[in-house]
């Protein structure tokens, strides 16, 4: 295997996400709390955006690639408070266009098929934030598990599947009504 170009983005990039059309890469940088903008083409480096919150992690691209949504869950490990806030990112200018407030410790991101809403579970708070990506506001929080970890929405967009790690259930959000029902892992079960 090799190599083919190296592109220095900001210290301990984390995660990234392509547009649709294939033009644009976007990389968190956790330490540096910037997200760096690769132009896919030529593998440079077409603008690093500031004030993004506190050690930004995973991050999408709505499926229409109009805007970025970069979870921001930093730890009291490196930074001297838990993260709780959403940043926003146009595509068209590439800034910075809003910061949207959760809940303790927003860990992963999924955003339904039609690029209207965004959901984010809040890990030391066991909800899951539902942002309207239009008005970049949270219309709803459900409480979900212990320890919301991972999320996933169906490919039609009616359902989110909650992994909640502690608590060892996956919780299903029907988007639409915003209802939770609850998923026990029986963890004897073998593999």
């Amino acid at each position: 295997n090799m190599v083919f170009n190296a592109v220095h983005v900001g210290f301990r990039p984390v995660d990234l996400s392509i547009t649709p059309d294939g033009s644009k890469a976007y990389v968190t940088n956790f330490f540096t709390s910037t997200v760096s903008v690769i132009d896919v083409s030529n593998n440079s480096i077409t603008n690093t955006v500031q004030g993004v919150g506190p050690g930004p992690g995973f991050i999408e691209v709505t499926p229409d690639g109009s805007k970025v949504y970069i979870v921001n869950p930093a730890d009291k490990s490196s930074f001297p408070e838990t993260g709780s806030t959403v940043s926003v990112i146009d595509t068209q200018t590439d800034t910075l266009i809003a910061t949207v407030q959760l809940e303790s410790k927003p860990i992963d991101i999924a955003i339904t098929p039609d690029s209207t809403e965004v959901l984010v579970p809040n890990y030391f708070s066991n909800t899951v934030s539902i942002i309207d990506t239009l008005a970049n506001q949270v219309i709803a929080t459900v409480n979900v598990g212990t320890a919301p970890l991972g999320i996933a929405i169906t490919p039609d967009g009616s359902k989110a599947y909650v992994a909640n790690s502690i608590s060892r259930t996956v919780s299903v959000i029907n988007i639409l009504t915003n209802e939770v029902k609850t998923i026990t892992i029986n963890s004897k079960t073998p593999v």
